[in-house]
């Protein structure tokens, strides 16, 4: 919810910025189940899916966790990291957040990379 927050503050410049989000448990994400999931956050959001065999390689390359814990029955959760980065067109990594970011703040930092990137 906070990265619609983001994109709505962004305005015009909204339509820069392509907010992907990727599952860390394709078992039960399916195609069909993490789209609705994503777009009940914002339309524009696109969901990644794994394939549960590259799911440990995909996590490790960016640093994350993502454990599978048993509940009650044959069921579980997963506990995992939440951390945002973003990318520029080039495939750069240029901004690190956690999910409790400051509204404006980051918007304002992905309105100069925008920006910076309009210059060049």
């Amino acid at each position: 919810m906070r990265l619609r927050q983001v994109r709505d503050s962004l305005g015009e410049d909204a339509d820069e910025v392509q907010v992907l989000l990727v599952s860390v448990d394709p078992e039960r994400d399916t195609p069909d189940r993490l789209g609705a999931y994503v777009k009940s956050f914002d339309e524009s959001f696109i969901g990644l899916r794994p394939e549960p065999a590259t799911l440990e390689k995909v996590v490790e390359a960016f640093g994350a966790i993502a454990v599978k814990v048993p509940t009650k029955g044959d069921d579980y959760t997963i506990d995992h990291s939440a951390t945002i980065y973003v990318y520029d067109r080039q495939s750069r990594l240029r901004l690190i957040a956690q999910p409790n970011l400051e509204i404006d703040r980051f918007a304002s930092d992905l309105r100069r990379l925008i920006q910076e990137r309009r210059r060049f």
